[in-house]
């Protein structure tokens, strides 16, 4: 009997006609413009609140802070440079600016609500809100277990791995742990820098999220366990001197440090820190603001 009410009550949670109570945290990065729309837009999900991390704040006092005129050139810009999910995710804090609220672990309390939404909150979610949520998710940029943590991108890339790819999974105190929800992945092919992989991961991804939000049931009913013995959260981030290329580097390690930097990654030769754009092979040559050196018998490009 227990087990039929139990059925029952799932059932009438994801009803078509029901609106999903939404708690989304987030920090207001790219993780929050890339996504937070396909929530904003559905109708099955009503937002009450959303938590923005302290490192936001800033940033949120600053939009919070702008005029009407200011908000309407600033939304103009985004709409004629069709930056479309940008456009939603700011005009959502330009009119709806009331259901923000910085996240203080002392001073929170749960609400009861249906779904609970992380995207890109690089903190620990309290267990309380997560246990009365009816389901909830995160989106990771790597093949869980394997590079949980901070920069799953970089250490990918810097590891050699044979492929990449995202996980859509439950959300537990610990970060980037909880059932399998979805994964997807992806060969690298040998020419592939950082960018590539997160323009991929940007696309794929937010089709995967917003199947997700549509249908979350299906995905409940085929969520897995993450393998703990392979889980390892990477929490170190890129220093200086995982960029600095000297002269008895190789040729790979040379190529993996400029594959795994993004396009403001500062690469180190000789000292003096450069700015990089990417391989050779990848970039117009006649760039004026670049040159290309030669090291190792390895051709780069190299802004000026």
């Amino acid at each position: 009997m227990a087990e039929l009410e139990k059925l029952i009550e799932r059932v009438k949670i994801f009803m078509f006609f029901r609106k999903h109570r939404t708690i989304i945290f987030t920090d207001l990065g790219s993780f929050y413009t890339l996504y937070f729309p396909l929530i904003a837009l559905n109708s099955n999900y009503k937002i009450q609140k959303i938590y923005i991390s302290s490192s936001s704040r800033e940033t949120f006092a600053e939009l919070k802070s702008l005029s009407v005129l200011q908000w309407a050139k600033k939304l103009l810009i985004l709409l004629k440079r069709r930056k479309i999910s940008e456009f939603v995710s700011y005009s959502y804090i330009c009119l709806c600016s009331h259901k923000f609220h910085e996240f203080r672990r002392s001073e929170f309390v749960s609400d009861r609500v249906d779904y609970v939404s992380s995207l890109g909150f690089l903190r620990k979610i309290p267990l309380e809100q997560i246990e009365v949520a009816k389901f909830t998710s995160n989106i990771h940029w790597s093949l869980l277990p394997k590079y949980a943590g901070m920069h799953p991108v970089y250490w990918t890339i810097r590891n050699s791995e044979s492929e990449f790819g995202y996980t859509i999974h439950e959300l537990e105190e610990e970060l980037d742990r909880g059932y399998i929800l979805f994964q997807k992945s992806f060969p690298i092919e040998d020419a592939f820098t950082a960018n590539d992989v997160n323009s991929i991961l940007r696309v794929e991804s937010r089709k995967s999220f917003s199947s997700f939000l549509k249908n979350p049931q299906k995905f409940i009913d085929a969520a897995y366990p993450q393998n703990d013995k392979q889980f390892k959260a990477i929490m170190k981030k890129p220093s200086k001197k995982d960029f600095l290329i000297t002269e008895s580097d190789t040729k790979k390690e040379i190529l993996l440090k400029f594959r795994s930097g993004t396009f403001d990654t500062k690469i180190i030769i000789e000292g003096v820190e450069k700015n990089v754009i990417g391989i050779g092979s990848l970039i117009i040559k006649n760039n004026p603001l670049s040159y290309i050196i030669e090291l190792n018998g390895l051709e780069i490009l190299v802004e000026e």
